[in-house]
């Protein structure tokens, strides 16, 4: 599964179909993630007082399961929507 998460747009895209997600219970200094199957990164929201952060390399998206749920679902909803309003 390949997983990107833009919080400031509350993007979540898997397997690149985007959903609009509410991300903002995410780390404040969050910005984005990148997962490619295997492994990804963390990248973080700049301050303009301190001193820049790297990138955080990642080798789990535990962390964003609760955020993969609420894609989940609402994929699920999103598919029972379109067999409910296709022609017989």
């Amino acid at each position: 599964m390949q997983l990107t998460i833009i919080k400031a747009d509350n993007a979540v895209y898997i397997d690149g179909k985007m959903f609009e997600i509410d991300c903002s219970n995410l780390n404040p200094i969050f910005h984005a993630v990148q997962w490619d199957g295997t492994s990804g990164w963390k990248e973080f929201v700049q301050s303009a007082n301190g001193p820049p952060l790297l990138n955080e390399t990642i080798v789990s998206i535990d962390e964003f399961q609760p955020v993969i749920d609420v894609w989940n679902a609402v994929k699920q909803k999103e598919e029972q929507r379109k067999l409910s309003s296709s022609p017989l």
